[in-house]
């Protein structure tokens, strides 16, 4: 149920805003581009962490540019995969039948990642993803340091509309800016050819 209320001073606020999450001990994005990470990607069934739930998760070890080695696996969820979010993702719900539920997997996932700095592009979105399900499965924080790839192009490049991965070349965007995007994102470019 969606919700407005206006406060005595005039103040709007939405059920969304109300019920906004706090994840009081996840880790702080940070710009840095270190020698050893772990590039993360998940797949979900939604945008909310509080409704929709994890299909996939993948993650990369990353040691001075070079993939060290991978941890891949879908999840099955507890509700059925909606044909829009299969014809986004390629997962199907007969793929996920047999395929560990997020409380058995996690823990799994938790362990290949260590306490290594994260990276990916809105990979915000991801661990939020992560912390909740691991707060809910497990009482534990996921408290890794992370690097957004979108936060850096967003932060570096405000005039361009678009800060996609995939990258469309058009004519009001100045080459210098053209530089500097794709000298943010080399790195993930390089890395996430790995998925």
């Amino acid at each position: 149920m969606f919700k407005i209320s206006i406060s005595t001073e005039g103040e709007i606020t939405t059920s969304s805003q109300a019920q906004r999450k706090i994840r009081q001990f996840k880790g702080k994005s940070i710009i840095d581009f270190p020698s050893k990470d772990v590039v993360l990607d998940i797949e979900t069934t939604g945008l909310d962490p509080s409704y929709d739930e994890k299909i996939e998760l993948s993650a990369i070890r990353v040691v001075d540019n070079v993939q060290v080695d991978s941890f891949s696996s879908l999840v099955k969820p507890i509700n059925p995969i909606g044909d829009f979010i299969t014809g986004l993702t390629g997962i199907t719900n007969y793929m996920v039948s047999k395929a560990p539920s997020i409380e058995d997997i996690l823990p799994q996932f938790c362990e290949y990642v260590g306490g290594n700095i994260i990276v990916g592009h809105n990979v915000n979105f991801d661990i939020n993803f992560i912390y909740d399900n691991l707060m809910e499965c497990s009482n534990k924080a996921f408290e890794n340091e992370f690097i957004d790839l979108l936060r850096i192009a967003r932060k570096t490049l405000p005039e361009l509309k678009n800060h996609k991965l995939k990258f469309k070349m058009t004519k009001e965007v100045p080459i210098r800016y053209l530089l500097l995007f794709f000298l943010i994102l080399d790195y993930a470019i390089e890395t996430f050819s790995y998925f």
